[in-house]
Protein backbone atom coordinates (compact mmCIF):
# COMPACT_ATOMS: atom_id res chain seq x y z
CA UNK A 1 0.00 0.00 0.00
CA UNK A 2 1.40 3.62 -0.85
CA UNK A 3 1.65 5.60 1.82
CA UNK A 4 1.08 9.43 2.00
CA UNK A 5 4.91 10.29 1.13
CA UNK A 6 4.40 7.92 -1.88
CA UNK A 7 1.72 9.53 -3.01
CA UNK A 8 2.55 13.35 -2.63
CA UNK A 9 6.21 12.23 -4.31
CA UNK A 10 3.99 10.90 -7.85
CA UNK A 11 2.20 14.24 -7.49
CA UNK A 12 4.96 16.31 -7.52
CA UNK A 13 6.38 13.97 -9.88
CA UNK A 14 3.43 14.50 -12.49
CA UNK A 15 3.21 18.39 -11.72
CA UNK A 16 7.04 18.76 -12.43
CA UNK A 17 6.74 16.39 -16.01
CA UNK A 18 3.80 18.42 -17.16
CA UNK A 19 5.62 21.61 -16.57
CA UNK A 20 8.82 20.44 -18.21
CA UNK A 21 6.53 19.07 -21.44
CA UNK A 22 4.74 22.48 -21.33
CA UNK A 23 8.05 24.02 -21.83
CA UNK A 24 8.92 21.56 -24.79
CA UNK A 25 5.94 22.66 -26.67
CA UNK A 26 6.27 26.02 -26.22
CA UNK A 27 10.14 26.34 -27.03
CA UNK A 28 8.62 24.62 -30.34
CA UNK A 29 6.40 27.70 -30.91
CA UNK A 30 3.03 25.39 -29.65
CA UNK A 31 0.81 28.36 -27.66
CA UNK A 32 -0.09 25.85 -24.80
CA UNK A 33 -1.30 26.23 -21.26
CA UNK A 34 -2.12 24.12 -18.21
CA UNK A 35 -5.08 22.70 -17.50
CA UNK A 36 -6.84 22.53 -14.14
CA UNK A 37 -5.90 20.15 -11.86
CA UNK A 38 -9.84 18.54 -12.20
CA UNK A 39 -10.17 18.71 -15.96
CA UNK A 40 -11.16 15.01 -17.35
CA UNK A 41 -9.57 16.20 -20.94
CA UNK A 42 -5.87 16.27 -19.97
CA UNK A 43 -3.45 18.48 -18.47
CA UNK A 44 -2.20 20.37 -21.29
CA UNK A 45 -4.51 22.52 -23.09
CA UNK A 46 -3.64 23.35 -27.18
CA UNK A 47 -4.35 26.38 -27.85
CA UNK A 48 -4.53 26.78 -31.55
CA UNK A 49 -5.87 23.50 -33.20
CA UNK A 50 -3.47 23.54 -35.94
CA UNK A 51 -0.40 22.69 -33.27
CA UNK A 52 -1.99 19.44 -32.23
CA UNK A 53 -0.30 17.29 -34.86
CA UNK A 54 2.72 19.26 -34.44
CA UNK A 55 2.12 18.61 -30.23
CA UNK A 56 1.37 15.07 -30.53
CA UNK A 57 4.37 14.75 -33.13
CA UNK A 58 6.71 16.92 -29.77
CA UNK A 59 5.33 14.44 -27.55
CA UNK A 60 6.35 11.54 -29.61
CA UNK A 61 9.47 12.26 -29.86
CA UNK A 62 9.63 12.62 -25.76
CA UNK A 63 8.29 9.38 -25.55
CA UNK A 64 10.69 7.81 -27.67
CA UNK A 65 13.35 9.41 -26.01
CA UNK A 66 12.42 7.78 -22.51
CA UNK A 67 11.88 4.82 -24.27
CA UNK A 68 15.58 4.62 -25.39
CA UNK A 69 16.95 5.16 -22.81
CA UNK A 70 15.01 2.54 -20.39
CA UNK A 71 15.60 -0.38 -22.82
Amino acid sequence: MATAKDLIRKIQLHEDLKEWVIQQLQAEGIECQEQDFYEENGDILIVKIEDVPRALAVIQGIKDQLNESVY
